[in-house]
């Protein structure tokens, strides 16, 4: 049985600014000509400097998912190039409907810029199609877990490459038989899932109980829901990530039901964690260094008044890597301390939603007391790797 969902939630900063929730997620279900279940799901992100990007992300995220839906119900799906080649085609009708919004409106193009993420997954197959800086998490067969796609940004962090840039779209299909997978826009990922520097670790205490859910009812794809929704809603998150989110998730349970107690290494976790933020100092702190001995060698034949000038570029410099490096230990430990916050309630946030998503997880062997003792060490090493930046401090 192939369980899916999906959520979307303004974020608190567009919430305060007035601003339109600029994101969008959609999923529909289809049975082929062979009788097969198919779930298509995406989610977009529209770019937040945009005007008009929310109708952007909803146009292209409905627009593909329906293209998608329409077409394989059609079809005898047989071989892989059938399906990718629809994925293809599905982005590009997206970006025609969203050119097509932009004439309606009689808007330039750009301000409707979004992000496109999308899955279509089947009981023995998983294919995607990625444009920007969203991301898919899945847990294969095998126990394994990895984020299957790239971030697609430019050179600054807050840029990406949009679906205009059709030149960096990609399409794949998932080389191990798909368990679950989860679809995000880059306000969840980026909590969940750490940057290319840090080998797009994927932070497994957060998908575990939708990803590795035992369920056995339709209905059980509802309380799933429920239970995401309340974890995206709680203050301690929301106050962390401001920015609009979007989750979709899909299951087969035939699969799920069947997996072992997938092992997180907390105590690894943090050894990598902290191991990157040395490395990552003492890289900003030589690259200090050798700009501030360029500027030196410049000083040589300038008269006082230049060199007073250079002098102040320098410590600015300087000024600025300390800065960078303060604002990443301050946004790591945010993002710890929304975990921890997590972990520590996930074992009654079940409970929380009420009594039947508690009959539920029962039901699902969820096992909210195995997932506390798991999530302990986890907690233990993440205050702990809280307690050791703020002594860097």
């Amino acid at each position: 049985m192939l369980l899916s969902f999906c959520i979307t939630k303004q974020g608190k900063s567009h919430e305060l600014n007035h601003v339109p929730c600029q994101d969008f997620s959609y999923c529909k279900r289809i049975v082929d000509t062979s009788k097969h279940e198919w779930i298509i799901s995406a989610v977009a992100d529209g770019v937040g400097s945009c005007s008009n990007s929310h109708y952007g992300s909803k146009t292209a995220a409905v627009c593909a998912v329906d293209f998608l839906a329409d077409n394989l119900r059609e079809e005898l799906i047989i071989d892989d190039d059938l399906v990718l080649s629809a994925l293809h085609k599905a982005y590009q009708e997206a970006l025609d409907s969203v050119e097509a919004k932009a004439d309606e409106l009689q808007m330039p193009v750009i301000t409707f810029d979004t992000t496109l993420t999308v899955t279509v997954f089947s009981e023995d197959n998983m294919y995607f199609g990625q444009s920007g800086d969203g991301g898919i998490v899945v847990l294969y067969e095998d126990g394994s877990y990895e984020m299957i796609t790239k971030r697609q940004k430019g050179e600054e962090a807050s840029s990406v490459f949009p679906l205009r840039s059709t030149d960096c779209w990609v399409f794949g299909k998932a080389n191990k038989r798909v368990a679950s997978l989860a679809l995000m826009t880059d306000g969840v990922l980026d909590a969940v899932v750490s940057n290319e520097a840090l080998d797009n670790r994927v932070y497994f205490p957060f998908f575990r109980p939708v990803l590795t859910a035992k369920a056995s009812e339709k209905d059980d794809e509802i309380l799933l829901k429920e239970y995401m929704e309340k974890v995206l809603s709680t203050e301690e998150y929301r106050e962390r990530v401001t920015d609009d989110i979007s989750y979709a998730a899909a299951l087969n349970t035939d699969i799920t039901s069947k997996l072992k107690e997938i092992e997180f290494d907390a105590e690894e976790w943090e050894q990598k964690t902290i191991e990157f933020d040395k490395r990552n100092k003492q890289y900003l702190s030589r690259q200090a260094q050798l700009y501030m001995q360029e500027q030196s060698k410049n000083n040589s034949g300038m008269g006082i008044s230049e060199k007073h000038v250079r002098k102040k570029d320098v410590d600015l410099s300087h000024q600025k890597q300390q800065d960078f490096v303060s604002k990443q230990k301050n946004e790591s430990e945010n993002v710890m301390k929304c975990f921890v916050k997590l972990i520590e309630g996930s074992a009654e946030m079940g409970i929380q939603v009420g009594r039947g998503v508690n009959k539920a997880l029962q039901r699902m062997e969820m096992s909210p007391g195995a997932m506390e003792r798991q999530e302990k060490l986890t907690t233990k090493s993440i205050l702990r790797d809280n307690s050791d930046m703020k002594r860097d401090s």
